[in-house]
């Protein structure tokens, strides 16, 4: 691919990007809502957490285009991107303590936060006649994500958005992993083990309105403290004791229109909530999904 080629290349692949936050942000690491830890302290903890937040004060974006594929002309047909994202700020942990005379107080204990986020992106060219719109998003193009202005009107090709990744965010030099999410549900039952792996869109795990849901997070220690991440909940995850974490959670039956969810599974170290002293230690996995009757889910191809 000549020069040219690459730069209106990458240009259009930036603009489609651009126009498509709901399939690349996840909507939910950023926010400071405030989860509650319910209280597993035990006699042998530094601290006594009641809830914890985060404030995101700098976001650091960056991404790269791969290309590959090429056709008989020597241009390629796909493009692997990849989303960079580095998060700084404060990790906060509000501890129970008491004062000298005995009685129940707050405090906050602030952590030093640096996070960082991936996602891939899977793009094709879809060549056509000059002059010809391909105006089918059966090929790819996420719902809601209008066609970028000047595209397919002047040359040969279009670019189209037809796979993601879910998202992986792992703190600076974070013992702590995820190994696998299971999730089950009415008709689902899939395993996640590579967060970073590509899948189509019209593969997106879809769950019925109403559907309770199981997420089964595997880690690779038994003291790990995993928290759900969805915009209308925060739920500690229960330990089965063999390095196994389970929640269960109900989807909303209304009928709000949101293209496409994001669900994700956020694992400590139990030293990050229980030691003061101890650094701020975290993975979380972010999954995309959508919930029917939704019309515009259905053209998520």
């Amino acid at each position: 691919m000549n020069q040219s080629m690459e730069a209106m290349a990458r240009a259009r692949i930036g603009a489609i990007m651009a126009r498509s936050p709901q399939v690349i942000e996840d909507g939910q690491f950023e926010s400071n809502d405030a989860a509650t830890i319910g209280g597993r302290a035990g006699a042998l903890t530094a601290i006594t957490p009641l809830h914890f937040w985060r404030t995101i004060t700098h976001v650091e974006r960056s991404h790269e285009i791969v290309f590959s594929d090429p056709d008989s002309s020597g241009n390629p047909t796909r493009a692997t991107v990849t989303v960079n994202k580095v998060l700084t700020g404060r990790f906060n942990i509000a501890v129970g303590t008491t004062n000298s005379e005995g009685m129940p107080t707050d405090s906050v204990v602030h952590k030093p936060l640096e996070d960082h986020w991936v996602r891939k992106l899977l793009f094709i060219r879809i060549p056509h006649p000059a002059g010809e719109r391909h105006d089918d998003d059966r090929l790819g193009r996420p719902p809601g994500v209008a066609m970028v202005e000047g595209e397919g009107d002047d040359d040969d090709e279009d670019w189209r958005l037809v796979g993601t990744s879910a998202v992986e965010v792992t703190s600076k030099d974070a013992e702590t992993r995820i190994s696998g999410l299971r999730v089950q549900a009415t008709g689902v039952d899939t395993t996640l083990t590579d967060p970073l792996s590509l899948f189509r869109l019209r593969r997106v795990l879809r769950f019925d309105a109403g559907d309770q849901v199981t997420l089964t997070v595997t880690t690779q220690r038994n003291d790990d403290e995993v928290f759900l991440l969805l915009r209308w909940h925060r739920i500690h995850f229960t330990s089965n004791g063999d390095n196994t974490y389970t929640a269960t959670l109900q989807l909303p039956s209304d009928d709000e229109q949101i293209v496409l969810r994001h669900v994700g599974v956020n694992a400590f170290s139990h030293g990050t909530l229980f030691d003061d002293q101890a650094p701020y230690d975290s993975q979380a996995w972010v999954v995309p999904f959508v919930v029917k009757p939704n019309m515009m889910a259905e053209d998520l191809h």
